[in-house]
């Protein structure tokens, strides 16, 4: 995956309250990391983190059936059965079909599948 980047976690300890907000450039080097240096499977996965704020879980167990291109939605699918729609944007929809379209040729179940355990996610 990405190289250049790297992302700490904040201290957990009670005397560490500051919250830090990246600055512009952070931010734009950051994007610029993930185009320059990730494969189409990689950056979609950021991106629908980053897009929708679904937990990792959640993305993992999207199926390619969840996915509504024309409506720009996305089924998340809860196992208490609270099942959810969350959006994603417009200029996401050819990323994120570049990733679904070659799994829905292999005959896929999920979005993002194991390769030595297939219908099966990540």
């Amino acid at each position: 995956m990405c190289q250049e980047l790297k992302l700490q976690s904040p201290s957990t300890s009670q005397h560490s309250r500051e919250i830090t907000i990246p600055t512009s450039e952070e931010i734009q080097r950051y994007y610029q990391a993930i185009e320059n240096n990730s494969t189409v499977q990689e950056r979609v996965i950021l991106k629908t983190l980053l897009y929708t704020g679904i937990r990792l879980g959640e993305l993992v167990n999207i199926q390619l059936t969840d996915i509504d291109f024309d409506s720009q939605q996305i089924l998340i699918r809860s196992e208490r059965g609270q099942d959810r729609i969350v959006l994603f944007p417009v200029n996401f929809k050819d990323l994120l079909a570049m990733q679904a379209d070659p799994m829905s040729q292999q005959q896929a179940t999920y979005l993002f599948e194991s390769p030595q355990h297939h219908k099966c996610p990540v």
